[in-house]
């Protein structure tokens, strides 16, 4: 249940109920069922504690060099084995290195892991 509440201001709140708004706590902003954002740190922190104490080892499993491959192949491992997509990444890199030459790039020759690129590339 998502719970929005309005600060209430204005003279429509001060005619609606008769009185005027007070400044204090009860103006703070809430966020998802009314808890304060200071509460949603706190806790967001702990669960990060809890779970860095309890995976210690934990860590990335696909292979990346900069932010965009991260999330090409992020996207890619959704569809796929990470052990797939870390063989097909440095294909699909060399031929489409960045955001521009994927998006020029025929959804084919993309769905392919960029071989036919690499074939035309061979044969020059």
């Amino acid at each position: 249940m998502l719970q929005v509440t309005v600060c209430p201001i204005g003279p429509s709140f001060a005619t609606r109920t008769g009185r005027v708004p007070r400044r204090g706590r009860s103006h703070l902003r809430r966020t998802l069922f009314g808890v304060p954002d200071t509460a949603l740190v706190r806790r967001a922190r702990k669960v990060n504690r809890v779970l860095a104490d309890t995976y210690p080892e934990a860590g990335i499993e696909l292979d990346f060099d900069n932010p965009f491959e991260l999330l090409v192949v992020t996207v890619l491992s959704a569809q796929t084995t990470d052990r797939r997509v870390n063989a097909v990444r440095p294909t699909l890199f060399a031929a489409y290195p960045d955001a521009r030459a994927m998006a020029a790039a025929p959804r084919d020759d993309l769905e392919r892991g960029g071989h036919r690129e690499r074939q035309q590339q061979r044969q020059r």
